[in-house]
């Protein structure tokens, strides 16, 4: 134990030493996150405030329908936090080389992979737990709930929440660890796809949320009631049914229903962390020692024919070879093509389901309110892939960097390259989530046009914000990828990414929502404010992306470290 808390505590020290950083750079990147964390918390309370003020007092949904909506949620959030703790998991407890030091010291393994255990799910919990925070002292404030409701809703369930995702995820990754070393890594890892496709997929479908909203709200006005009958039964043993039931009797004043829950969370929390210390101090050694023999590819002998860097290209020498570089030093690495194969299925199972909505609403702002959450979920998803693939590029160069600075080559051609790399395919995803998402109006071809437009720049944007973030704020000495995408400079680029999104929202609101009005009133929408508001749009994109442009190509011409 005293091993343990010795590792953990000098852990902690060097952490904080490492944030603070008296250069510049340092400055900058501390104050913005202060000042972006803020405003994010902020923004994050006054949504959900107004989120649930709209849903109780203008759509009269109920607090039932209501704790329904947010136990989808956090599902879906549940899932998320599980798929990239097992991602995670994979690279920081077997392929990092913190691993490789502590095993040549006289440390047990049950240490180490506790300490990497905890390390791992603090150190991408951080902007969760903000969010998290936020989110409840918005639903708290709501309800007039007192002090102490924070706080135990904080540490009692949130926490809890998040640590049965992540224990699962390690679990997981010990079986698949296990499997893979009987019938290989290629069908586990489509298992692996296909299993978390598969229960996002069945959930909503069992779930239904429009066949939900149409069965409660034929008992309106008396939509407060509890409607246990539209609960299906495997429902009830999730951990997000718990999170979702507990602040529902704890608003109505149930605290006996609400502690039953909350006992549910923090036991079921404490259950899993024993079996994994068990499994840990069993089983985590041999499967490092079995990881070590995983080949994700079979090894072929190479030939000049099918040696990339030999076949010609139309294109300019070194930018053909840089972006067969790319491309190799993307692919080489498992992590990233295989979090980049379930981001993408992900992203097509939710642009399928949204092919399928329909917007029959008789409320013009409610049909706009469900456009633009829809809208503004697929340019989420779209920032998310920007900040997990497009912000590493330049730091996973490592160590390596010295060769691209010391080679006859323009840092403006390797900067463009990187972009050049990214930009098309995030561009093509952004096209093909908007055709989705709109497409039960495809037959409105300006509405469809203004959409696609927008989000090919909002993608564009992105792009271009995440590639200058990860150049100013580039860190040579972690070679993951992933890591690089948690620390605090990607949070910082990831909060202005969300900032950026906001302005487009307000943008987008104000012409659908018009657009809605003229429709129900059975007028002919004027094109020439969707025509304005689009080279609007277009014009303020691109001056935002010439901006960051320049000073992320100007962030590549500082001194190596």
């Amino acid at each position: 134990m005293r091993e343990f808390i010795h590792i953990l505590w000098y852990k902690l020290k060097s952490n904080l030493k490492l944030t603070v950083d008296l250069s510049l750079q340092g400055i900058i990147k501390n104050l913005g996150s202060v000042v972006l964390y803020g405003a994010f918390a902020v923004g994050a309370y006054v949504l959900t405030y107004n989120i649930i003020e709209y849903l109780l007092k203008e759509a009269k949904v109920g607090m039932f329908l209501l704790h329904r909506f947010l136990s989808m949620l956090l599902f879906v959030f549940f899932v998320t936090v599980n798929l990239g703790n097992v991602i995670v998991s994979y690279s920081t407890l077997y392929k990092s080389k913190e691993i490789l030091y502590l095993f040549t010291k006289p440390v047990s393994f049950v240490n180490i992979f506790m300490i990497k255990f905890l390390d791992n799910f603090f150190y991408s919990s951080t902007t969760l737990f903000l969010i998290g925070l936020a989110v409840i002292a918005g639903y708290g404030s709501y309800f007039s709930m007192p002090l102490g409701f924070y706080f135990t809703v904080l540490i009692f369930i949130f926490i809890p929440f998040m640590l049965i995702s992540a224990i699962l995820a390690v679990l997981l990754l010990f079986l698949l660890i296990k499997i893979a070393s009987h019938i290989g890594v290629a069908p586990v890892i489509a298992g692996l796809i296909t299993g978390y496709v598969g229960s996002i997929f069945f959930y909503f479908k069992f779930i239904n949320p429009y066949k939900l909203v149409n069965e409660i709200m034929q008992y309106f006005p008396h939509t407060d009631q509890y409607f246990e009958i539209f609960v299906p039964a495997f429902l009830k043993y999730l951990p997000n049914h718990w999170v979702s039931e507990f602040l529902y009797w704890t608003v109505k004043g149930n605290y006996v229903g609400a502690s039953f829950y909350g006992l549910m969370l923090i036991a079921t929390a404490l259950f899993l962390f024993l079996i994994m210390f068990l499994v840990g101090r069993m089983y985590y050694r041999k499967s490092w020692l079995v990881s070590l023999e995983f080949r994700f590819f079979k090894r072929k002998q190479i030939q000049n024919k099918n040696v990339i860097f030999q076949k010609n290209t139309i294109l300019q020498c070194q930018t053909d070879a840089l972006l067969k570089k790319e491309f190799l030093q993307f692919f080489r690495d498992p992590s990233q093509w295989l979090h980049l194969v379930v981001l993408v299925l992900l992203m097509l199972v939710f642009g399928v389901s949204v092919s399928r909505f329909e917007y029959n609403y008789e409320q013009p702002f409610l049909q706009s309110v469900t456009y633009i959450v829809i809208y503004l979920f697929t340019a989420f998803l779209i920032a998310s892939m920007a900040i997990r693939f497009v912000y590493p590029l330049i730091s996973i160069e490592a160590s390596s960097f010295w060769k691209i600075k010391s080679s006859p080559l323009s840092i403006q051609k390797f900067y463009n390259t990187k972009i050049v790399f990214v930009f098309i395919p995030i561009i093509l995803l952004g096209i093909i989530l908007s055709i989705f998402s709109n497409w039960s109006f495809r037959e409105e071809q300006y509405l469809l046009f203004f959409s696609t437009y927008t989000i090919i720049f909002v993608a564009a944007a992105l792009v271009i914000i995440n590639i200058s973030g990860g150049s100013f704020f580039a860190s040579f000495n972690e070679k993951n990828p992933i890591r690089i995408a948690s620390t605090q400079g990607a949070s910082l680029i990831f909060l202005l990414s969300l900032v950026f999104l906001v302005f487009t929202a307000i943008i987008i609101s104000s012409i659908v929502l018009r657009y809605f009005e003229y429709s129900h009133a059975n007028k002919i929408f004027p094109h020439s404010i969707i025509i304005n508001a689009s080279l609007a749009f277009g014009g303020i994109s691109l001056v935002i992306s010439i901006i960051c442009y320049i000073v992320g190509l100007k962030s590549l011409n500082r001194d190596f470290k």
